[in-house]
């Protein structure tokens, strides 16, 4: 194999034209495999953490009805502290997440109680946990668009407007690019 021609993948539109022969040996089954090196300093998992909340508004008329005149849902903006908890205790509202492999969830659906003639407010919760990969090619760069917050590898979290992404300091090259 050593005397076959390699591809050069940083200069792939300046090399000569190679037959298809000359870089895969005539058989009847053949695997093909082309790597190409990754040009991401930072390179590693982190983990995105999101909270939701609705909030019905329950009510029993006089004459018993019982309904919901009012549902909102809201997302819960959660700190990178917050976001650590779930991920190490896997709990939401003090209740154990469900998780398969590494991703955890939570519905937590409250009881409606009705009480006559009072509004009442029954709170349902849903939380998540899942891994991300986070890349980039330098500490620098800015991760996961543009955010009201510049999010950068050496920041350790990032707040979306839905989620939070936390990282380890392990995803970040020991010599940083600066």
């Amino acid at each position: 194999m050593s005397n076959m021609p390699t591809l050069d993948i940083d200069n792939l539109c300046n090399f000569n034209i190679v037959k298809q022969e000359q870089l895969i040996p005539t058989s009847n089954s053949t695997t093909l495999l082309i790597l190409s090196k990754l040009h991401n300093i930072v390179n590693g998992i982190g983990y995105e953490c999101s909270k939701m909340v609705t909030s019905r508004y329950l009510q029993q008329n006089i004459f018993g009805f019982k309904s919901i005149i009012k549902q909102t849902t809201s997302i819960i903006s959660l700190t990178p502290e917050d976001c650590q908890y779930m991920l190490y205790t896997k709990k939401c509202e003090n209740k154990q997440m469900y998780c398969e492999g590494k991703i955890c969830h939570l519905s937590i659906v409250s009881e409606q109680s009705y009480v006559y003639y009072t509004t009442v407010i029954a709170k349902d919760y849903f939380c998540q946990i899942k891994p991300l990969l986070i890349t980039a090619e330098s500490v620098d760069t800015i991760l996961f668009g543009q955010t009201n917050e510049k999010c950068t590898a050496t920041k350790l979290f990032c707040k979306l407007s839905e989620s939070t992404i936390i990282w380890s300091t392990d995803i970040i090259p020991i010599v940083h690019s600066k």
